[in-house]
């Protein structure tokens, strides 16, 4: 079935729709509407920033997470992790 046929087949199944199950569907369509411009918005802010250099290292990252979440790393896994950053390299 192509575009033009899913669309048609589509249409006419709305009159045939109770109101319940198309309010359903609008809402759908609106929050993934509102999901995509969120997403777009926040993709330009991190373009935005990255030209800034408004940004973190790996190790920053995990920091602010780690503390974020409630997670103290131990110092056997901190020296393991540049253990392996100094390999790395």
């Amino acid at each position: 079935m192509n575009l033009i046929e899913k669309r048609d087949f589509i249409h006419s199944r709305l009159n045939q729709l109770d109101e319940s199950l198309i309010n359903e569907f609008y809402e759908m369509l609106c929050k993934e509407e509102i999901l995509r411009t969120k997403l777009i918005d926040r993709a330009h802010k991190s373009e935005t920033d990255i030209r800034s250099g408004k940004i973190f290292s790996r190790n920053e990252i995990e920091s602010r997470t780690n503390h974020t979440i409630g997670i103290r790393p131990s110092s056997h896994s901190a020296r393991t992790l540049q253990d392996n950053l100094q390999s790395s390299r």
